[in-house]
C-alpha cells in the first residue's frame, strides 16, 4: 500500500479475506495524503463487500 501511494497512485484496492488486513489497512489510509483513496474488498463465502477505507479512517480521526 505504501509503495503504490509513493508510486502517485491516487486509488489503491485491497482484496482480503481477513479482517485484520482490512484494520490495518484503515489505520494506514488515515496517514496518507487526502487525495488518496484506499478501497478495501472483503469477501467471505458467496458474500463480497467493497469498503471506503480512506472515508472510514477520515471518520475515525486521527490517533491520540
Amino acid at each position: 500500500m505504501l509503495h503504490a501511494a509513493h508510486a502517485a497512485y491516487k486509488k489503491i484496492l485491497i482484496r482480503t479475506v481477513d479482517t485484520d488486513v482490512v484494520v490495518l489497512a484503515v489505520a494506514l489510509a488515515g496517514t496518507l495524503k487526502e487525495e488518496i483513496e484506499v478501497w478495501v474488498s472483503i469477501s467471505t463465502g458467496k458474500s463480497l463487500r467493497v469498503s471506503a477505507g480512506h472515508e472510514i479512517a477520515r471518520a475515525l480521526g486521527p490517533e491520540n
